[in-house]
């Protein structure tokens, strides 16, 4: 496979990652704009944690992360912080989840989330543009 076949398709399957991820995201977001049922929300945090653990892995274990790092070894403090973000987006899942089941106020939980969407989303913006700007910068050696 040639180089640009496989930066189409690192590209292509990040972007296949966040299109089902953002569906989840979605229905969250629909579900914390209404007056909730907490069964509704258990429901949609426990789906969530899945589809975000398996977005997690895809990017950890030899995927993007690791195509990153061969590319450009450079960018291992982004690579870091972003794996970093991944188990700050666990725990905070993890928190909701307990909040919940501790019977905490509705508009806690909610503040939680809405914090927990918007660092899920600029996470997302920071991996698409580390992606990008690998492929784009040219780090071998000259002619």
């Amino acid at each position: 496979m040639n180089e640009k076949s496989i930066k189409q398709t690192s590209i292509e399957s990040l972007h296949t990652e966040h299109a089902n991820l953002s569906r989840e995201i979605a229905g969250l977001r629909r579900l914390l704009a209404e007056e909730f049922e907490w069964a509704a929300l258990e429901a949609a945090l426990k789906s969530l944690a899945g589809r975000l653990e398996e977005h997690f892995e895809f990017e950890e274990s030899g995927g993007y992360f690791k195509e990153v790092l061969e590319i450009d070894p450079n960018r291992s403090r982004e690579v870091d912080q972003l794996q970093d973000e991944h188990e700050r987006m666990r725990d905070e899942l993890r928190t909701a989840q307990q909040m919940i089941a501790e019977g905490t106020e509705r508009e806690t939980i909610r503040r939680l989330l809405i914090d927990l969407l918007k660092l899920q989303g600029d996470h997302e913006a920071r991996e698409t543009q580390l992606l990008i700007v690998t492929y784009s910068t040219d780090t071998g050696g000259g002619d």
